[in-house]
């Protein structure tokens, strides 16, 4: 029996083994490509092109730790080499698989460190920015880019709902995070990889209810902050509201502020101060006493009624408020989205299109 086949038969027997040399020796080469290029003195983004066919070509999900591991010592080693070479290398692109990485393991805060580190870079070498066309094109599209575009069409509410609205709903994840910018595109991402992750796990465990509260909180946290970001950036907004602390959802959305971004879908949706007006006080998902039992009509009114797109505007920002006042105050795993695997579904689908739609209040 030659080499090979002994080698073939000591994996089969101890798979664990296997999977473990294979690991170091795609680890070893590519660290051994990276030392032979800085020392031919490649100190550009071309350092990385043989590391980003690796990652782009591998299962997002069953190499995450060893990309991210990779990107720790590819950092170690050229950190080493400035040192000792008195030389500055270009980092941009590994900070951005780092930041893919992140992501990937729901590490948002990461993420966003490795995403600034990935702007200073570019920034000292061209002057620029990384822009979000940046971001979307170097997407690797079978691990992140396909996965993502498919887990937010396949979502139940934007299913039912994009078809209604093609004016401002887009229907591919990429057009939508076009329409972002910085830490707000970065943190889209991040959602919509968690939104993969959550699809998947509900589905596989047999719409496990549990499973929604594990995951719910976060993925509808980060939904509800990242909307209620965008609304934050519209200058009516800064220029109605002239402290930071005082942009929240609530006043932002009232007539005074909205009202100058919109008077249309102001109107519509009415006023949650001092008194229910509009929207508010026809579908009271503001009262804590009602929630449970008006979301789910709310939502499925969402799904089966086609509105004016100024009327569905309206009624989209009044559910993101309403869900942001909910994950703001407590961790409450008794609302009624945690006890319904569609509902829960639909619900992140709902801040999913509430992207859209914040980016598009005008």
């Amino acid at each position: 029996m030659d080499t090979n086949s002994k080698k073939y038969l000591e994996y089969l027997n101890e798979p664990a083994k296997g999977l473990i040399d294979l690991h170091n020796i795609a680890k070893n080469r590519l660290i051994d490509k990276l030392e032979e290029q800085l020392n031919d003195g490649i100190t550009d983004y071309h350092l990385y092109d043989e590391f980003f066919a690796f990652y782009s070509a591998t299962p997002l999900y069953d190499f995450t730790s060893m990309h991210y591991e990779l990107t720790g010592e590819f950092l170690e080693k050229i950190l080493d080499f400035e040192q000792a070479q008195n030389v500055v290398i270009d980092k941009e692109k590994l900070f951005f698989v780092r930041a893919m990485c992140q992501i990937s393991s729901s590490n948002t805060v990461g993420a966003m460190a490795s995403w600034e580190l990935a702007n200073r870079e570019k920034m000292r070498i061209t002057g620029n920015i990384i822009s979000t066309l940046d971001l979307i094109s170097n997407l690797p599209t079978h691990t992140i880019g396909n996965p993502v575009n498919t887990a937010y069409k396949n979502n139940l509410l934007v299913k039912a709902i994009t078809p209604r609205y093609p004016s401002i709903l887009k229907t591919e994840f990429r057009d939508i995070i076009a329409n972002l910018i910085g830490l707000d595109a970065i943190s889209f991402l991040s959602c919509g990889l968690r939104n993969v992750q959550v699809a998947g796990l509900i589905q596989s465990h047999n719409n496990s209810l549990e499973l929604n509260k594990i995951f719910g909180q976060e993925i509808i946290n980060n939904l509800c902050i990242l909307n209620e970001s965008i609304i934050k950036d519209y200058p009516e907004v800064i220029a109605t509201i002239s402290k930071k602390k005082d942009r929240q959802i609530g006043k932002m959305l009232s007539p005074s502020t909205l009202g100058t971004i919109n008077s249309s879908v102001s109107s519509i949706l009415g006023s949650s101060i001092s008194g229910y007006s509009g929207l508010y006080s026809s579908i009271l998902l503001l009262d804590d006493t009602k929630f449970n039992i008006e979301y789910p009509v709310y939502i499925n009114k969402l799904c089966t009624t086609t509105l004016s797109v100024d009327e569905f505007k309206a009624h989209v920002l009044l559910g993101i408020h309403a869900l942001r006042n909910k994950v703001l105050h407590d961790h409450d795993d008794t609302l009624c989205y945690f006890s319904n695997a569609d509902l829960f579904i639909k619900t992140i689908g709902l801040l999913l299109i509430g992207v859209s739609v914040t980016s598009n209040i005008k």
